[in-house]
């Protein structure tokens, strides 16, 4: 799955550029990844459905059926994906995240769905291993 997935932190990367300013405040000094767990299945994890700050990072963990995502086209499944970390983001208590969670809130347009498939393309063939 990692490989049909990858490069789409390339894509990401330039959104964000367009809310850098945004981005700067006391409430995000030090951290510099955002990370959105989707699990499975509950697995002892007592942080689930919060945001929480762990050193440089804020994270938050969600059970989710993820079998509705086998068998898609990853760039279906990324735009689900994206849509569910936007919400997610927007209820965020810092507005760092926040800010990249109204970014992603609007549906992708047709340069976005282009400029993603070319960041997962470039990534897949980067991997590709040739016999």
């Amino acid at each position: 799955m990692a490989l049909s997935y990858g490069g789409i932190d390339t894509w990401l990367e330039g959104k964000i550029k367009q809310i850098k300013s945004q981005l700067k405040g006391t409430e995000a000094k030090g951290v510099d990844i955002i990370n959105i767990f989707l699990l499975e299945s509950q697995q002892n994890h007592s942080q689930l459905g919060q945001w929480v700050r762990i050193i440089n990072s804020f994270n938050y963990m969600e059970i989710i059926d993820l079998q509705s995502f086998v068998d898609t086209d990853p760039l279906v499944n990324v735009q689900r994906f994206i849509s569910l970390a936007s919400q997610l983001m927007l209820n965020a208590p810092w507005p760092q995240v926040h800010a990249i969670g109204k970014l992603l809130e609007k549906p992708l347009d047709r340069a976005d769905l282009n400029a993603l498939q070319l960041c997962m393309n470039a990534h897949q063939a980067q991997w590709r291993v040739t016999e």
